[in-house]
């Protein structure tokens, strides 16, 4: 068998350190696992004012700090004012505000990261100088990190750049013509950023096939699929369902946020309130008040952001988890894996008959479906308050098939191949 051989690896993840950046959860999980067979260093920013490198985790993490702009951008000051679905406000910059009401990329191209253009010049220099990589990783969102790839190449030519992409640059919003006009221009960019990047990471097959078709560089060979991973609830897996009495309502927990025509919870409130005495919903997460229902139902509650231990604990005291899936897009959000490790049924909204995600949910016994419209999240709801009441969900599926271990194994794997690759190709 041949040995693997010891990779020295930078990993660029700007937003590293935000907990709860779906990017972050993922190579959190990730990355200490690989580093027993590798060097792994991150770089990333944070808070702080000056340069400082820690070592967590069998990882060394580089962190540099934003600029003046950079700061008044991504660094929130003041606290969140929320309560009991009472309006969110911060206290925070001129610019940060505006950035926000025009989606980021809109003032800032490809995305607000750019004002930090030389401060990541500055910083690939002197690591990839210093440790002599053989690969670099750039992670997406956020997107101006693939332009890099060909500066990389410059301070060491040979060096590998893969590109691991959560999200396509293509906006959410692109049913707007100002945005359509950004998504052409993000073609563009990202056409010219693919003639540096080697290999690319994606996490569906939809995006696979979306990368490959639209850009000469990318082909079948050079184009890998990672899914997002989940922690399963182990503590449930004994009592992941029992009877319960019918006069009590059953709890429907949902995690995460809402957007105009993107994702909306309108239907589902109404559905809700025509079943006020079956079921009550628990709300978590960063929600717009506008997106919150605006009268009292009485069986609907915001709870605000937890923390993510707290909101395990939430999920495993519910009786049934809410997915409600993107309207179009190309995006497998990470929560669509993480809602099956629970031990609970889950009821999955959508409107796009093509999301990459439903191949897989319609494979699940306990996953139910409805269209994003008020009367089929009702028949949802009935047949689900049926069989729990009767103790007939069905959970016999191998959820361990998305646990952070099994994508630590897939991911050493990827990055393996992509290596072996490279050398075979250099000694053609």
């Amino acid at each position: 068998m041949k040995q693997k051989s010891k990779k020295k690896i930078l990993f660029f993840i700007p937003r590293y350190l935000k907990l709860s950046d779906p990017t972050s959860v993922k190579f959190r999980h990730i990355l200490p696992d690989l580093s027993g067979e590798n060097e792994i260093h991150v770089l990333c920013f944070y808070r702080g004012t000056v340069q400082n490198k820690v070592s967590e985790d069998n990882l060394t993490i580089h962190q540099i700090p934003y600029s003046k702009m950079g700061r008044k951008i991504f660094v929130k000051s003041g606290v969140k004012i929320i309560q009991n679905g009472k309006k969110q406000e911060y206290k925070s910059s001129s610019l940060r505000r505006l950035s926000g009401k025009l989606k980021g990329w809109a003032l800032f191209f490809p995305d607000p990261l750019i004002v930090e253009y030389f401060s990541i010049k500055r910083a690939l220099q002197s690591l990839i100088s210093e440790h002599d990589f053989d690969i670099v990783v750039g992670s997406a969102n956020p997107h101006t990190t693939q332009m890099f790839a060909s500066y990389a190449k410059k301070i060491k030519p040979g060096i590998i750049w893969i590109q691991d992409i959560g999200d396509p640059f293509k906006s959410p919003y692109d049913r707007y013509l100002t945005v359509k006009i950004l998504s052409f221009l993000g073609f563009l960019y990202e056409k010219k950023c693919a003639k540096y990047i080697d290999y690319l990471i994606v996490t569906n097959e939809a995006t696979k096939k979306y990368y490959v078709r639209r850009y000469k560089p990318y082909r079948e060979d050079n184009v890998a699929i990672h899914r997002h991973g989940a922690v399963i609830l182990d503590q449930n897996k004994e009592r992941p369902m029992i009877k319960r009495n019918d006069k009590l309502p059953l709890k429907l927990i949902y995690a995460g946020t809402f957007y105009d025509g993107f994702r909306e919870p309108y239907h589902l409130y109404s559905a809700l309130k025509k079943l006020k005495d079956d079921f009550e919903l628990d709300l978590f997460g960063s929600i717009p008040y506008r997106h919150l229902p605006q009268d009292n139902q009485g069986n609907i509650f915001y709870k605000g952001s937890l923390s993510y231990k707290d909101l395990q604990e939430r999920f495993g005291s519910s009786d049934i988890i809410v997915y409600i899936d993107n309207a179009y897009g190309l995006q497998t959000p990470g929560k669509s894996y993480e809602v099956l490790c629970k031990y609970k049924p889950v009821l999955c909204i959508y409107e796009n008959d093509n999301s990459p995600i439903l191949e897989l949910y319609r494979k699940i016994p306990f996953v139910f479906m409805c269209k994003n419209n008020e009367n089929e999240i009702i028949t949802a709801l009935k047949d689900l308050k049926e069989k729990i009441s009767h103790g007939q969900v069905d959970f016999e599926y191998d959820i361990s098939l998305f646990s952070w271990e099994k994508r630590v194994s897939e991911y050493d794997n990827i990055l393996d191949t992509f290596y072996g690759k490279n050398g075979d190709r250099q000694t053609e």
